[in-house]
């Protein structure tokens, strides 16, 4: 995934949430591991949030930006069909 990618990504988290994600990329590109090598020793709030920003960017690169949203929306549909609790309102 590009940096540029990642750090418009990394933007739209909490302030230190961005920061350790733009810190985890530049690491990782200076080091040649990548992301797996920094996210063994970060804390679990980052560690999350950089493998959402991952899975968002795999997501959009496959699906495109319509296609993402209708998937994610047919997952959560889904997911509250088989029992599970909705995490946010739904509109």
């Amino acid at each position: 995934m590009p940096v540029p990618v990642l750090d418009a990504v990394a933007t739209l988290a909490p302030v230190d949430c961005e920061f350790v994600m733009t810190t985890a990329e530049r690491e990782g590109v200076t080091a040649d591991t990548g992301l797996s090598g920094w996210l063994e020793k970060s804390p679990m709030a980052a560690q999350i949030h950089a493998l959402t920003v991952c899975m968002v960017l795999m997501l959009l690169e496959a699906h495109g930006r319509y296609g993402a949203l209708a998937f994610v929306t047919a997952s959560a549909e889904d997911y509250v069909r088989r029992g599970f609790p909705r995490l946010y309102p739904s509109t």
